[in-house]
């Protein structure tokens, strides 16, 4: 063989061994641009851990088409004990859409926590809407009959497929993934769990913090170290401070004080007084978050949520209400939703009102205004307030009294608690026919309006 031909042949051998790495290189790209979906190792991750998956951003960025099999690196919310035990909720023949409380089981690229405590409630935390966020289920919850929160761990590698025809009519169905397996468990429990359902634990330094006094309004309360007080100008209160941390410097704690006590009628729910209005409403008694750990001094009060937006944010006010001495005083926080939930300035919150205490102590709870004597009337007839429960077939009149709303709550059992304060009420017990069957019952019919108030079985 010639020096030409050999050299010929070596350029053909060095042009077919080219070729195929090239082709070699691009049957490599394509699987990685095609099944790939997976990031490589980052730099300097300790040899034999398993490379990061994709984020459920990139994944959102880039969505795949319907039912196609991806993979994701995400944290689930649900390995929170979010709801009470007990069998899962029945749905009939309907489908439940995770999305209707996307919080319960999400999947997120950074921790989320799906419950929030502050007081002695602990409430839900919606997700941002425009967030990176998923639902999550499995194929059992495409199947209608029941919701159930899937069990799957605190941050692992989630493999399933997402636009199932099951959420078609979901909303943002496009971020419901239905999790046909967990291929790599980096953390199967969260941290603090077992906190979730047991009292809130107030903070370590408690017993050491700062108190701040103040003797005109007769009230202290304590407030964390390296906090500061600000004088507030608040119209319509008669004193006002706000507590301010470093490190939520924008969710300053606020402290109010109004001239007047405020209190709320059992009997008359339709009038709430104005500093009690919000979204939600409850009761509170400083002793009940702690489980009655921390000295305090007992003071009853309530507790007021409402919704609302700062910077096109969601957040949540939350207040609690103390009165006494002729004031009512009032401590209030607005704070972040989502991830930027602040639990840790919750716990100080809650940590401020259960240090409250009034110099010198209020007195019992004053007694809604129950009416003691008959009022001036006109009553209606016996007549007409018979004909006012004539929502059964009663056979027999046994008994008609006309009486004040005192009198008539001391005869009630189940009916004690009708609303309003009437000037008078019909006590009218009756034989008959109501709800099929044959009953005696006492009924109660405000003697002006002739309304029925309320019904109740002797």
């Amino acid at each position: 063989m010639n020096s030409r031909h050999t050299h010929r042949t070596l350029l053909a051998a060095l042009g077919t061994a080219a070729a195929l790495a090239v082709t070699a290189l691009l049957v490599v790209g394509l699987i990685l641009l095609l099944g790939g979906r997976q990031a490589q190792p980052a730099a300097g991750e300790p040899v034999g851990s398993p490379p990061p998956g994709m984020g459920v951003a990139d994944l959102l960025a880039d969505p795949p088409p319907a039912g196609e099999t991806v993979e994701v690196d995400a944290y689930y919310s649900g390995a929170v004990p979010t709801h009470l035990p007990g069998p899962p909720r029945v749905l009939d023949d309907q489908v439940y859409c995770p999305t209707y409380s996307t919080w319960m089981a999400a999947l997120t690229d950074q921790p989320f926590p799906p419950l929030l405590r502050v007081l002695n409630g602990t409430s839900s935390n919606p997700l941002p809407a425009g967030a990176a966020w998923l639902a999550a289920t499995t194929p059992e919850g495409t199947q209608p009959g029941g919701m159930a929160v899937p069990d799957l761990p605190y941050r692992g590698r989630f493999r399933g497929h997402l636009g199932d025809p099951a959420f078609a009519a979901c909303p943002d169905a496009n971020r419901i993934l239905v999790v046909e397996e967990v291929t790599a468990v980096y953390q199967q429990e969260p941290p603090g769990s077992d906190q979730v359902t047991s009292p809130l634990q107030l903070p370590e330094d408690y017993v050491k913090w700062t108190h701040y006094d103040d003797p005109a309004f007769g009230y202290s309360l304590p407030y964390p170290p390296g906090w500061t007080v600000f004088p507030m100008l608040d119209e319509g209160s008669v004193a006002a401070v706000a507590l301010r941390s470093p490190q939520w410097p924008d969710c300053p704690v606020e402290v109010r004080v109004y001239r007047g006590e405020t209190w709320y009628d059992q009997y008359q729910p339709a009038s709430v007084p104005p500093l009690l209005q919000g979204d939600a409403y409850g009761l509170f008694e400083q002793g009940w978050v702690s489980g009655g750990m921390t000295a305090t001094q007992g003071l009853s009060g309530y507790t007021v949520e409402r919704a609302c937006q700062q910077d096109g944010a969601d957040c949540r006010m939350v207040k609690a209400l103390f009165s006494g001495n002729g004031y009512t005083y009032e401590l209030s926080l607005i704070y972040p939703l989502g991830f930027e939930a602040p639990q840790a300035l919750l716990t100080a919150y809650t940590a401020i009102v259960e240090g409250l205490r009034l110099d010198p102590p209020p007195g019992p709870t004053p007694t809604p205004p129950i009416k003691q004597e008959l009022g001036s009337g006109p009553f209606i007839s016996q007549e007409e307030a018979l004909a006012a429960v004539q929502e059964g077939q009663v056979s027999e009149l046994l008994e008609a009294q006309l009486v004040p709303e005192a009198e008539a709550r001391r005869q009630a059992d189940a009916c004690s608690t009708f609303e309003g304060h009437p000037d008078g009420v019909w006590l009218l017990r009756v034989t008959g026919t109501f709800e099929g069957s044959e009953r005696t019952l006492l009924f109660f019919v405000d003697a002006v309006t002739g309304v029925q108030l309320c019904g109740e079985e002797r």
